[in-house]
């Protein structure tokens, strides 16, 4: 097992989202977890790493590099184990895609490829099925050539509003294009917006046919900036709070380092020092300036 409970080798996985739900800041969050062997949103760590090649369709390498950078420090990763491909000049679903992808995977023996996101890595129409179809069985022959379990990004179509107005919840048949991009994966993971701002999402895995993942439905937090990642979501606990005390994990802290390292104002972030402090979350040392830590019943 690549991630116990979430990712096999030779696993075949397509996540779906909306966009700016955040699928390439998990996906990027995954790969570093497999990569570097820590667990991963509480799922436990694999025994030891694995290497991943990322392709990245869409983005720079400096938005790969600013989101690496923000993870390191929790993920850190051996040197060589993950490699990204930013912005192929050469669609996968063509024969010439194909080759550049088993040349570059065989400098990087991957265990876990990702391709984020197939709409910017494909010649033709998703919704055709012959443009699908090459794609898919591009993939097929390269897991067999290489065993790398394979995780692709997808987005989905324009919401379907009922008489109402209201949005219908399609749950995993919300993916845009051809039916082929389903029938390829054993396992569908679908992020959607769960809760008043776009830091709560939810990750489900509802369909799959190896019964490998226990995913289920699980409510995450998006913690950012620093760090940038996603949390499984506390109870009782607002975005602000959340990445206060993933700050603290890294080091004691006083409100004004607090105010630099997370960006947030500084009255926002008195109010939630206030809260963490009375349900006994933290612990201020009482000097001037007060510096907060973990209560020990946190560590």
């Amino acid at each position: 097992m690549l991630i116990p409970g979430v990712l096999a080798s030779g696993d075949k996985i397509m996540c779906v989202a909306e966009p700016k739900v955040g699928k390439s800041l998990l996906a990027q969050q995954l790969a570093s977890c497999v990569a570097g062997a820590h667990s991963f949103l509480g799922f436990p760590a694999a025994d030891e790493p694995h290497r991943v090649l990322y392709i990245a369709g869409e983005g720079d390498i400096d938005e790969l590099q600013f989101r690496g950078r923000a993870m390191r420090h929790r993920f850190p990763v051996p040197s060589d184990w993950l490699w990204y491909w930013p912005v192929p000049t050469v669609a996968m679903n063509t024969a010439d895609g194909f080759n550049k992808l088993l040349e570059f995977s065989a400098q990087v023996e991957p265990e876990l490829t990702i391709f984020d996101p197939i709409y910017a890595l494909m010649k033709g129409s998703m919704k055709d099925d012959e443009p699908a179809g090459m794609f898919t069985q591009n993939l097929n022959r390269y897991q067999h050539l290489t065993g790398s379990a394979v995780i692709m990004l997808h987005h989905t179509h324009r919401p379907i509003r009922d008489q109402s107005g209201d949005n219908i919840d399609e749950g995993d048949n919300a993916y845009f294009g051809a039916f082929t991009w389903k029938a390829w994966a054993r396992s569908f993971w679908l992020m959607k917006h769960d809760g008043p701002d776009q830091h709560y999402v939810q990750l489900s895995c509802l369909t799959q046919r190896n019964r490998t993942s226990e995913i289920g439905r699980l409510p995450m937090m998006m913690v950012e900036p620093d760090p940038l990642m996603f949390i499984p979501r506390p109870a009782n606990l607002g975005p602000t709070q959340c990445i206060i005390l993933e700050v603290l994990i890294d080091t004691p802290s006083t409100a004004e380092e607090l105010e630099r390292r997370t960006l947030r104002a500084r009255s926002t972030l008195s109010e939630a020092l206030t809260i963490l402090t009375k349900q006994g979350i933290i612990v201020g040392d009482g000097k001037r300036p007060q510096r907060y830590s973990l209560a020990e019943s946190e560590l």
